[in-house]
C-alpha cells in the first residue's frame, strides 16, 4: 500500500482540492484542508482511497466528537448551553458520518 502521504494527496487531487462537505477549498479565507477517515483507523480503517475524505478543519472537527467542542469554542458558552450545544454536534457528527459513507458508496 502506498505511503499515507502519497494517499493523502491523491485523495486532495480526487476531491479536487475542496471539502467534501460544504465545499470549501484553500482559497476561502479560513479552510484548511484535510483528510478525514471515514472509518477511522482505530476501528480498523485503511488508507486506501474509498475511506478518505478531503474536509475543511472546521467539517472534520465536527466529524470527531472529541475535536468538535473545542474548535466551535463549545467550552467558552454558559454551562447550561454546552449541554446543547454537545447535543448538537453529536448529532451533526453522525450526519456528517453517514453522508460521507453514502457519497463514497455512491462513487464506487
Amino acid at each position: 500500500m502506498p505511503s499515507w502521504k502519497t494517499q493523502r494527496k491523491r485523495a486532495l487531487q480526487r476531491d479536487n482540492y475542496r471539502c467534501r462537505i460544504c465545499g470549501d477549498t484553500p482559497s476561502s479565507p479560513y479552510a484548511k484542508l484535510q483528510v478525514h477517515h471515514i472509518i477511522p483507523r482505530s476501528e480498523g480503517g485503511k488508507d486506501n482511497m474509498n475511506n478518505l475524505a478531503t474536509l475543511c478543519d472546521l467539517c472534520h472537527a465536527v466529524c470527531h466528537p472529541h475535536m468538535g467542542p473545542a474548535w466551535c469554542g463549545v467550552e467558552k458558552l454558559p454551562l447550561e448551553k454546552q449541554k446543547e450545544a454537545r447535543m448538537v454536534l453529536r448529532w451533526a457528527n453522525k450526519e456528517f458520518q453517514e453522508f460521507l459513507k453514502r457519497m463514497i458508496r455512491q462513487e464506487l
